[in-house]
């Protein structure tokens, strides 16, 4: 007795999908708190050094787009040249040696652009 091709794929369908999905979304719902974590342990590292060797002059963020880069962005007075020099070789140190610049590219918008804070931005390896 064969089964017909229609009912195999109901039952692919109402047995196979649901079972994928109760496997599927747990470990992408930890993925996501993994990567949450990294990000938060990273962003406090780099305000500690920051903090620790200028004091609470900037607050960076750190974030990583899907299967990107480490990004740091940092809000920092560009009218203090000598302080911008110390935040990028602090924040710049606290990274580890495998996610330092790969190519040396610091990414600056434009001063004032859409009425937002100057924003530095750094974009650190694939580690």
């Amino acid at each position: 007795m064969l089964i017909p091709v229609e009912v195999l794929t109901v039952l692919a369908v109402f047995v196979l999908v649901p079972s994928v999905v109760l496997v599927a979304v747990p470990r992408l719902v930890a993925w996501n708190r993994r990567a949450r974590h990294e990000a938060v342990r990273r962003q406090i590292a780099v305000t500690d050094a920051i903090h620790a060797a200028l004091g609470a002059v900037v607050a960076p963020v750190v974030h990583r787009r899907l299967w990107g880069p480490w990004r740091l962005a940092i809000a920092v007075p560009f009218d203090r040249p000598d302080t911008v020099k110390r935040v990028i070789e602090v924040a710049y140190t606290a990274f580890d040696a495998l996610e330092r610049l790969q190519d040396g590219a610091h990414e600056v918008p434009p001063r004032g652009a859409s009425g937002s804070p100057d924003t530095l931005a750094i974009r650190g390896g694939d580690a």
